[in-house]
């Protein structure tokens, strides 16, 4: 998914029309792959962490395997966390 977005730019003598090609993760809510990058990197290493800092996901979920793609590229997470519903061991009560 990407979509060519015009940018005008000076370039010291005249201005130029630029056609840059916008690679898009999410085509509902129109969020780039660039933003979602600087988000996993920033530390958003769920799916639900990208939902929260990216509004990404929320409706039809077709993003969802380019998501977990991109956080094992950039995380290097061997298998990508779909949902924290998941309890965390850490947060568990001590066995008796």
């Amino acid at each position: 998914m990407s979509a060519t977005v015009t940018r005008s730019r000076f370039d010291g003598a005249q201005w130029c029309q630029l056609e840059v090609v916008v690679a898009k993760v999410c085509e509902c809510r129109n969020v780039s792959e660039r933003k979602v990058v600087k988000a996993i990197d920033r530390g958003a290493t769920t799916i639900d962490a990208l939902r929260a800092s990216c509004n990404v996901a929320r409706q039809c979920g077709m993003c969802i395997p380019r998501l977990e793609e991109l956080i094992a590229e950039r995380a290097g997470a061997a298998r990508p966390v779909r949902s924290a519903g998941v309890a965390n061991p850490s947060m568990t009560a001590p066995a008796r």
